[in-house]
């Protein structure tokens, strides 16, 4: 019984931080007339399974934004940033399984973070415009 229950709860849980997404106000928060449950649920393997390909990737874009001269800065953040989007991306991914897909681009736990979707989406480098805010 209590198996049952804490399934209950996490199924609710999971329900409610789709609610959250779907109230966010977005420019495009309209359902993605291309989504099918095969995206979705694809979605949801790729964040599970590329998580962990935040680490370097936040690594490299803190280091880089920061300059390689100072590294000292960079390193920690991208390590932290990196582990943060690890974890969101593994519990959107468990999300989009446990929904079975259903849920379209727009209302997932990634819009809820203003994460990319993809993992391969994530950026590796900063653009020169975010260089130039950061002048040391």
């Amino acid at each position: 019984m209590k198996k049952i229950t804490f399934l209950a709860v996490l199924l609710a849980l999971f329900a409610s931080l789709s609610l959250v997404a779907a109230d966010r106000d977005f420019d495009s928060m309209a359902p993605d007339p291309d989504h099918t449950m095969g995206k979705g649920l694809l979605r949801g393997l790729a964040n599970v399974s590329c998580s962990l390909i935040e680490l370097p990737a936040r690594t490299t874009y803190y280091s880089c934004l920061y300059s390689w001269n100072y590294i000292p800065y960079g390193l920690p953040m991208g390590i932290i940033d990196g582990a943060n989007f690890s974890v969101i991306r593994v519990v959107g991914g468990v999300f989009d399984l446990l929904v079975l897909g259903t849920n379209s681009r727009n209302h997932t736990l990634y819009t809820i973070f203003e994460i990319p979707t993809w993992p391969w989406d994530s950026p590796w480098l900063p653009t020169e415009e975010e260089k130039k805010e950061i002048e040391w």
